[in-house]
């Protein structure tokens, strides 16, 4: 059985009317992903603005200090202050196992008589002979 177009003909027929369709539905999506971001970014405010009451142990507690939560809290409206938020924290988190690391390393490099411990010989070990 034959076909009277070739099947390559009929994709790119159908990719182009389906880049024409996108083409007119992309502009209401865009729309309705921009209300709903806008939407989620009010809700995570206000549950932001309510940290505010924490206090500073527990806002350490989670990696977050009073001044990152006002920082956020002070920028435009429609972005969200969840994601500065999660930044701040990774980025105080990596930076402590940072510092950690090169007090651990700068430990390993210090001798015993740096740190103050007194050496003691080594026992001298005396063979039994018969």
């Amino acid at each position: 059985m034959t076909i009277g177009f070739s099947l390559t003909t009929l994709g790119s027929v159908c990719t182009a009317t389906f880049a024409a369709a996108a083409r007119r539905v992309t502009a209401p999506v865009v729309l309705v992903a921009k209300f709903a971001s806008a939407c989620r970014a009010y809700v995570n405010r206000g549950q932001v603005f309510q940290m505010l009451d924490m206090d500073d142990r527990m806002l350490r507690d989670i990696g977050l200090t009073r001044g990152d939560v006002v920082s956020v809290l002070s920028g435009p409206l429609h972005l969200d202050p969840t994601t500065r938020l999660r930044i701040f924290a990774v980025e105080r988190r990596a930076g402590n196992r940072a510092q950690a690391r090169e007090r651990l390393k700068e430990l390993q490099d210090m001798t015993l008589a740096d740190i103050g411990v007194p050496q003691t010989p080594a026992p001298i070990k005396v063979a039994e002979t018969d």
